[in-house]
């Protein structure tokens, strides 16, 4: 797969980037699929910041950093030319079956690593989408964090360097990418689509407006609450931001985030800066900034709950790995007297059987003993029986000479 047939689309989250994804994946020569977040690793590798990780990141880096500068026949160079080459292989096997296709990537996370991006991909087509930051924030909190203000701190990488990040690429990559602003979209749909896909080498198709026709492939990451409910663009959402603003507490999130990015920085952006403030004087919930400034939390305090809220975390689960090494003792200890208890009974049971076998022994003795008593019974009844019949043939035989004995007498009388 060639560079030039891969699409990055980069914005802060909440900007409207599903809607942009949508519309440009249903062009007949683009192919994208849900936020594949597959450059961060990989582009985090080139950067000494940023990212922690359960080893040491910063001895990492500098193991990689010394891997990397040494590589004969090239270094650094080098390096991002065998990453670009794997890179590139994994985005085409997705449209192997139709080559004349390019890739869209829209992943926002991006704006962390756009200058390494662009290192990597050069020749890969960029665009970069921006939306008012106010209502960027308005969506988070309307879609993400409802009334759980503490979860700001989940985005604050994307509210406050997010901001920063969008107007170094703006100022450095300018030449290299193509900006387009969702507050265009809505007002001029078709015109900025043929702008757009006329930048990435295309022709405009009607048909990209029937995005939501395509039910195909349900996707992991974007907005499905949405994107798949709205048959076309919701030319309404330019306003949406605006609605909370009778909420105090939503007021303060968005005054605090306008003064945060400052004058200079919200100009830059493309967005008039004293339009949006007076936006919010004319709706604050209060009769003076004090006032509400009283009755609620200031914007810092939610983007940086998440500090003590790590802590608190930290300790928990800390607590959690002793008590479970507690546990983990008790059953090691528990599982080494039944292994002795078995080891025991199995000795118990090897004297029982050993005796069970002198048992079986002595009554195979005893059996064999009681059969010979018994020939010898048998014997002993047979000889028995012969005396007998003898002695009463000897009785016969003494009455017989008695009775000869008789008979003489009586004779030798007579005589």
């Amino acid at each position: 797969m060639e560079q030039k047939k891969l699409i990055f689309l980069i914005s802060q989250p909440r900007s409207g980037s599903t809607l942009i994804q949508k519309l440009l994946g249903a062009h007949s020569k683009i192919y994208t699929r849900s936020e594949t977040w597959m450059m961060l690793n990989p582009s985090y590798e080139l950067k000494r910041t940023g990212i922690e990780a359960e080893y040491n990141k910063d001895l990492a880096y500098r193991g990689l950093q010394d891997f990397i500068s040494n590589l004969p026949d090239g270094g650094r160079e080098k390096y991002i030319k065998k990453i670009r080459k794997m890179y590139l292989s994994l985005y085409g096997e997705y449209i192997q079956k139709n080559p004349e296709k390019s890739f869209l990537d829209k992943t926002p996370r991006y704006h962390l690593v756009i200058d390494e991006l662009i290192e990597i991909f050069p020749e890969a087509n960029y665009l970069l989408l921006i939306r008012n930051p106010l209502a960027v924030l308005g969506s988070i909190i309307n879609t993400w964090t409802k009334e759980n203000w503490k979860k700001l701190s989940n985005y604050k990488v994307d509210l406050v360097n997010g901001i920063d990040n969008i107007l170094d690429a703006m100022e450095k990559h300018q030449s290299s990418m193509y900006i387009l602003y969702y507050e265009e979209l809505l007002k001029n749909e078709t015109n900025v689509m043929t702008d757009c896909v006329s930048y990435l080498g295309f022709e405009f198709e009607k048909n990209m407006f029937n995005y939501y026709q395509d039910e195909s492939e349900k996707w992991l990451y974007g907005d499905p609450e949405n994107i798949y409910s709205k048959k076309g663009i919701d030319t309404t959402n330019d306003e949406k931001w605006k609605k909370n603003l009778p909420n105090p507490q939503y007021w303060r999130a968005l005054y605090d985030y306008l003064m945060l990015i400052g004058e200079k920085k919200y100009t830059k952006l493309g967005y008039n800066y004293g339009e949006s403030l007076a936006i919010l004087q004319s709706t604050m919930p209060a009769h003076t900034l004090n006032e509400l400034e009283i009755k609620t939390v200031s914007l810092s305090s939610f983007l940086d709950s998440g500090k003590k809220s790590l802590v608190e975390k930290q300790y928990i689960i800390d607590a959690r790995n002793k008590e479970l090494k507690n546990k983990q003792a008790i059953i090691a200890q528990r599982d080494k007297t039944i292994k002795q208890q078995e080891q025991y009974l199995q000795k118990k049971q090897s004297i029982i059987n050993e005796r069970n076998n002198e048992i079986e022994e002595a009554r195979s003795i005893i059996a064999q003993r009681n059969e010979a008593l018994q020939k010898k019974d048998e014997y002993v009844h047979e000889k028995q029986a012969i005396i007998d019949a003898r002695n009463k043939e000897l009785e016969n035989k003494q009455a017989l000479i008695t009775q000869q004995d008789k008979l003489l007498k009586s004779k030798s009388k007579q005589l």
